[in-house]
């Protein structure tokens, strides 16, 4: 073999050693992205999980709160209405018309 086909024989294996090498981290390297992002994944899905529980124990309860304030704004509101109901029938029964009390009343 002459000295170039020697040259251009050690270069190719020179070459083909290194893409070899470097394939071979490269795939380390790819391996390793894969198991961190894959943990990153499970880490998520635990806390998606762990959201889900929270909101299902929570969700009955909010939902319990929200009817009690419903109820009690009802009850308010009914007693509100009763008083003014027993203002006016107070005011045409015995007379007051326009006191400073009354024109209040009058504004809702």
């Amino acid at each position: 073999m002459k000295l170039a086909q020697l040259k251009s024989l050690g270069f190719f294996f020179y070459f083909s050693r290194t893409k070899y090498w470097n394939s071979q981290a490269q795939q380390t390297d790819i391996k390793r992205e894969l198991k961190r992002l894959n943990a990153k994944i499970d880490r998520e899905r635990v806390r998606t999980d762990l959201l889900e529980t929270q909101i299902s124990i929570l969700l009955p309860d909010l939902r319990n709160t929200l009817r009690a304030t419903v109820d009690a704004k009802k009850q308010t509101d009914s007693v509100a209405i009763l008083l003014i109901n027993r203002i006016i029938l107070c005011r045409t029964r015995f007379g007051f018309w326009k006191t400073s009390q009354f024109i209040l009343i009058d504004q809702f």
